[in-house]
């Protein structure tokens, strides 16, 4: 009965510490997994401005153009590239790494449309 009790018990503390150890491997992989996330997000990210810049340049938009025609080709290529990340990074939307990268993203798009009014104004004085 004696050995029957000290083989419980070890049994017993071999499987917590083999549950804390497979609690602790899951927790590290779903944070390495979520960084792996933020990286593909923040790629796409970065390629979608480069893109966004290409597409809104002085060799796509011939400038000086009237406000209201500039900012509905900015409207329109905006939307594409958001389209894009969220076509791109769709099995991701539910992540908080997504939602921070796509609002990182809004606000790089809306820094370039503000450099391509700054350039047709300075087209305009030209």
């Amino acid at each position: 009965m004696l050995l029957f009790s000290l083989w419980f018990r070890l049994c017993a503390c071999l499987l917590t510490f083999f549950q804390t150890g497979i609690s602790q491997l899951k927790q590290m992989l779903v944070e390495e997994n979520l960084q792996l996330v933020h990286s593909a997000c923040e790629g796409t990210a970065s390629e979608l401005v480069r893109k966004f810049r290409g597409n809104t340049g002085p060799s796509r938009i011939a400038l000086p153009l009237n406000e209201t025609d500039l900012n509905k080709k900015l409207e329109v290529e905006l939307d594409l590239m958001l389209s894009e990340y969220s076509q791109i990074n769709g099995p991701f939307s539910s992540t908080d790494e997504y939602k921070d990268v796509i609002k990182t993203l809004k606000s790089r798009l809306l820094l370039v449309c503000e450099e391509r009014h700054k350039d047709n104004v300075e087209a305009y004085t030209k």
